[in-house]
């Protein structure tokens, strides 16, 4: 009786500690990859360069006047 008992206390053991362990794995894998993924987006992404004609439409709502 007291060997099952301490078989199953050692089977839970382990499994909360490899369940931890996963989970810890997981996130880290996880922060891994969103890293990458915001790095390759930095990469990609210039700063806008507006012409004349884009600054006049931005523009044009601040000076429509009301009567």
């Amino acid at each position: 009786m007291a060997l099952s008992f301490l078989y199953r206390l050692f089977r839970h053991v382990l499994e909360v500690v490899r369940v931890h362990w996963s989970d810890t794995a997981a996130k880290n894998a996880e922060i891994l990859v969103l890293r990458h993924q915001l790095a390759v987006l930095r990469r990609q992404v210039t700063r806008a360069r507006f012409t004349w004609s884009d600054r006049a439409l931005v523009a044009l709502p601040g000076r429509t006047r009301t009567p």
